[in-house]
């Protein structure tokens, strides 16, 4: 069979830790999970949320650009209602994870900003992860 044509369930691979993909997809479904994930060189810390809730989020902060996220937004309605949810077992590979209240910590930073604001991290950039939100020494 050419490679171009549709593959079984068996046949799919997933890319990076299936376990950080399980957690992306228990997200997906509404739950918040505090996590830390790092990169080569900074560290991200904040709540794994749906891709739904960070595009929410960055149209509720993002003044003139709400009606951009708005966009975002009724087309995966749109996607959803055509194709269902991602209800997939196993999980579907998602390519990224959305942090809401997030922070970026680098050598010798405490955690930037503060208060914490909505990242989008590509899962491939991503060299190991941990539970639990990291707070700084201050």
């Amino acid at each position: 069979m050419p490679e171009d044509e549709s593959h079984s369930e068996a046949d799919v691979t997933y890319s990076g830790d299936p376990a950080l993909n399980l957690l992306v997809h228990i997200a997906e479904g509404g739950a918040s999970i505090g996590v830390t994930v790092y990169t080569s060189g900074l560290v991200f810390s904040g709540l794994l949320s749906s891709r739904r809730a960070y595009f929410e989020a960055m149209r509720d902060n993002s003044g003139a650009l709400a009606s951009m996220f708005q966009e975002f937004i009724a087309v995966m309605d749109q996607n959803e209602s055509e194709n269902g949810d991602d209800d997939e077992t196993p999980a579907p590979d998602y390519r990224f994870l959305h942090l809401l209240r997030g922070k970026v910590f680098s050598p010798n930073s405490d955690g930037m900003p503060q208060e914490g604001i909505p990242i989008r991290l590509d899962r491939e950039k991503i060299v190991g992860w941990s539970l639990g939100l990291l707070h700084s020494s201050h």
